[in-house]
């Protein structure tokens, strides 16, 4: 019997507009999200949804859209890749203050092709994007690290090459910022015939350092990094690296005013096949991280001056795009997709398709059983995002077709749903605005000081992928 999967994002996904391109792939996406924020209050578990409103305006294409939030001073950054004229690519980046976002603004503009953006936020309003381009006449295409940092005075700062002058090229940039100001950028990069995971620090008095290799060497490499911090400025590193002919989930330390540790393997039951890690801090310093192996939903917990504890099971069903939140008590959110059969078509070809689901992690309660919050019917569902706020209510977001995946007339929408602690999932509403075309895909979520749900996502507002705009609606 053949089977066909019927996705839309998939395993590996692409944007193309003209001759700007950026790619994403499932493992990476939240890095999407993940950015999110630490919400602060319970106004999660109750309110409405308002209309949803267009950020941006671009008749040239929008994607690679990014949201960081920090919830001590309420502002936000969201960041996307967009062509602002017919022979340059760009990053431009939207500002959310006093509950408005700014009119965009350009944080670079270049005749070569950008790839991959992140953002994040830090105190003060501060706040460092991330790409990946490839460098102005460098006939390898190589594409190299860059970075740009925005303070609410002096606005985005030139952008900088950050990664390696041995680069042979680098990707899948993640960002953070540290209470005391300092950003910390992860990525990896192919270099001395295998890929490796690299960080770069900046700091206001000297600017960005130089970029060190942080995790251990192997000749077949790391990949895919993504970074967490706690509110003390210590953090850690996570990512998928092969050892000994096993693909594992590894790490590494940061301690604030010392630096990078040393690498060392989380799962250390050696899987066939471990990808996609993501982490998240609570406030005690201790951190929670998820991963898909061969097998399952995996996820093991750091403990502060203690070190990991062994990873457990969450789920043995097949799992793609973890992604997580953690609020200051320790409670997690784990949403993620899972593919499943939905019968079979008249050539007796098997069909699948995606949905989507969330598992509740609480320290008195341990790991819960997962909950669907779209189940396969043929309607795929895609992408999720999930944010948390103190009390441990809930929202998560994703994107999924309106109606069977293979009918012509479905188009792609943003879903959101609530939990509610002591009621559970609450109820599944579509969050973007009306039209014929869809929603685009690659949703983020975080929650504000006040605990307000603050989106972001991509739209198609005309026929084409060059009517694509960045759009966002809040929990209220």
């Amino acid at each position: 019997m053949q089977a066909a999967i019927r996705i839309f994002g998939g395993i590996l996904t692409w944007c193309l507009f003209s001759s700007i391109f950026v790619v994403h792939t499932s493992f990476a996406q939240s890095a999407l999200h993940l950015t999110a924020s630490d919400p602060a209050s319970i106004r999660a578990r109750d309110g409405a949804w308002q209309s949803a409103q267009a950020i941006s305006q671009s008749t040239q294409g929008i994607t690679g859209t990014q949201l960081a939030f920090n919830k001590h001073d309420d502002t936000g950054m969201t960041i996307w890749a967009q062509r602002p004229d017919s022979t340059h690519q760009g990053i431009f980046a939207s500002r959310y203050v006093n509950g408005q976002w700014d009119t965009p603004q350009l944080v670079v503009s270049t005749s070569e092709y950008i790839y991959d953006d992140a953002v994040a936020v830090g105190p003060n309003g501060t706040a460092v994007a991330v790409w990946t381009q490839v460098l102005l006449g460098d006939s390898t295409s190589h594409l190299r690290v860059w970075a740009s940092e925005f303070t609410p005075d002096a606005g985005w700062a030139a952008p900088q090459k950050i990664d390696t002058n041995d680069s042979l090229g680098s990707d899948r940039p993640k960002a953070a910022i540290l209470p005391n100001g300092k950003a910390v950028v992860v990525w990896y990069e192919s270099i001395q015939g295998t890929h490796r995971v690299f960080s770069n620090e900046y700091t206001v008095s000297t600017g960005w350092g130089t970029a060190r290799a942080i995790d251990a060497f192997s000749h077949t490499g790391s990949f895919d990094p993504e970074i967490a911090f706690d509110n003390k400025g210590n953090g850690y590193a996570v990512w998928s690296q092969t050892w000994q002919g096993k693909n594992m989930v590894w790490g590494n330390r940061y301690v604030v005013d010392r630096g990078w540790v040393a690498p060392q393997a989380i799962a250390v039951n050696k899987p066939d096949f471990s990808a996609g890690p993501h982490i998240g801090f609570d406030d005690s310093g201790n951190a929670v991280a998820v991963w898909n192996e061969t097998g399952g939903l995996y996820a093991a917990k750091y403990i502060r001056n203690q070190g990991w504890t062994a990873e457990v099971l969450v789920t043995s069903e097949e799992v793609y795009d973890p992604v997580l939140a953690v609020n200051g008590a320790g409670n997690v959110f784990v949403v993620f997709t899972e593919i499943k059969p939905v019968g079979e078509d008249s050539h007796g070809i098997t069909q699948l398709a995606s949905s989507v689901w969330a598992v509740r992690f609480t320290t008195t309660g341990g790991w819960e059983t997962p909950t669907a919050l779209q189940y396969p019917n043929g309607y795929d569902a895609n992408h999720p995002a999930v944010a948390i706020d103190e009390a441990g209510n809930a929202i998560a977001l994703w994107s999924g077709y309106n109606g069977p995946s293979n009918y012509s007339g479905s188009i792609v929408r943003i879903y959101a749903n609530r939990y509610v602690v002591g009621s559970g999932w609450v109820s599944r509403k579509v969050i973007d605005t009306t039209n014929t075309y869809g929603a685009y895909t690659f949703p983020q979520i975080a929650i504000d000081g006040s605990g307000n749900g603050l989106a972001v996502w991509e739209q198609q507002s005309g026929p084409t992928d060059f009517n694509t705009d960045v759009w966002f609606n809040r929990f209220q």
